[in-house]
């Protein structure tokens, strides 16, 4: 590749190179390239010899003229290199990762849409149904059972806009409450259509037909 107006490659996509070879020669405005390790993108398959074979990168800007200028990997990028500047530029993030743009922290206990950290550091939002906690981590993980507190009700692990009603059970149709502490809990066996109470006299009105 030779383009003489191109300064950095943008190639945040490139993870692995599977088959061919990297030419990218005389480019006296391209910075950033000093950065990445080549060798570490092709296939684990290719042999140590074929890769380093197939890596043509000279005649480009030099190293020290770049970092003279300013032109270097964003703080937040690893040291594994980058692509260009800036923070959605980087191989990989030394803290965490947004969307593809490296992030100090996530919004862990702090901002709108908190979130929790997956296993590569990225950055992902806790469920709907977790209410907000000030100060502390608001989940631990994705899912509604990985909640701190609810934002509504909670149904055995899990938080829920609204306990069920009707929703078939090994054993029929399940219909639950909320109690004082907004947890669901089972109605009556003899109530066939929801109810306000642990008791059969908290039975909907077209429910107490039925007896067992």
């Amino acid at each position: 590749m030779r383009i003489p107006s191109l300064t950095s490659l943008g190639l945040r996509s490139l993870r692995r190179i599977n088959d061919g070879g990297v030419y990218i020669t005389g480019n006296k405005k391209l910075c950033y390239h000093h950065t990445v390790n080549w060798t570490r993108l092709f296939s684990s398959s290719s042999r140590p010899q074929r890769r380093q074979k197939n890596i043509d990168v000279k005649e480009n800007r030099l190293q020290s003229q770049c970092v003279e200028e300013g032109h270097m990997c964003d703080p937040l990028c690893s040291l594994e290199g980058c692509w260009g500047p800036g923070p959605d530029q980087c191989m990989s993030c030394k803290n965490f990762n947004r969307g593809g743009t490296c992030v100090h922290q996530c919004r862990f206990l702090t901002g709108e849409g908190r979130e929790f950290a997956g296993p590569k550091g990225e950055c992902m939002p806790c469920h709907s149904e977790c209410e907000v906690q000030e100060g502390r981590f608001t989940c631990t993980g994705p899912g509604a059972n990985k909640c701190v507190m609810c934002a509504s009700l909670r149904d055995g692990p899990h938080c829920v806009s609204s306990c069920p009603e009707g929703v078939m059970g090994e054993k029929g149709l399940i219909f639950k409450y909320p109690n004082q502490q907004r947890r669901c809990e089972p109605c009556h066996l003899n109530c066939t259509q929801g109810c306000s109470g642990p008791g059969i006299g908290d039975c909907l009105d077209s429910s107490r037909l039925t007896t067992r």
